[in-house]
């Protein structure tokens, strides 16, 4: 694997982790899914070297209610989906989904710009429609944003008001407050 969230030492030593990856894990920036998801996907790339997974990248993992997200490189995405269906079954995953990380946006401790913010809100809100984004200076000198979305009558979202605003958190480093309005 080109890029992991674990190093690769610490992926292939079945548990045991060095000082760094022990404390990115004590301090929430890994989880064990991302630790289990490393050491599979280097077993994949050991066995079958066909599989181009060295030339992959994988950031991390997000679990949401029955859906895992995996945040990968920019136009990785076929690579990666012969991986699925043994990540399912050694992990118990009922669902996967990717993410395609963007070159300028690899580090993911920055903030994304607005642009691609809005872009990331829109692709997880549908079928409901994005009305605007504004962003709110909090008097703590902190800022975030709040999301309008617009969805049918009958129409739902594809996770939980919650659950999308953790998702564009772990993916943005951004806070962004999603705001509902129903129409019939």
């Amino acid at each position: 694997m080109k890029l992991l969230p674990t190093c690769i030492t610490c992926a292939k030593s079945d548990g045991m982790l060095c000082e760094s990856c022990q404390e990115r894990l004590e301090s929430g920036e890994l989880t064990n899914l991302d630790i289990d998801i490393s050491e599979i996907m280097l077993e994949m790339e050991e066995a079958n070297p066909d599989m181009k997974l060295s030339e992959a990248s994988f950031f991390k993992s997000i679990e949401l209610e029955r859906l895992t997200i995996l945040v990968i490189g920019k136009g990785e995405t076929e690579v990666f989906k012969p991986v699925i269906k043994k990540l399912q079954r050694e992990l118990q995953l009922s669902r996967i989904e990717f993410i395609e990380k963007s070159k300028e946006s690899s580090d993911l401790k920055a903030r994304v710009s607005e642009k691609e913010l809005k872009n990331i809100v829109n692709d997880f809100v549908k079928p409901g429609k994005l009305l605007g984004i504004n962003k709110l200076f909090l008097p703590t000198g902190d800022d975030e944003y709040k999301a309008r979305v617009q969805i049918k009558q009958g129409d739902r979202l594809p996770l939980s008001k919650p659950n999308l605003e953790k998702l564009i958190k772990e993916l943005t480093n951004t806070i962004v407050r999603i705001e509902i309005d129903v129409v019939q």
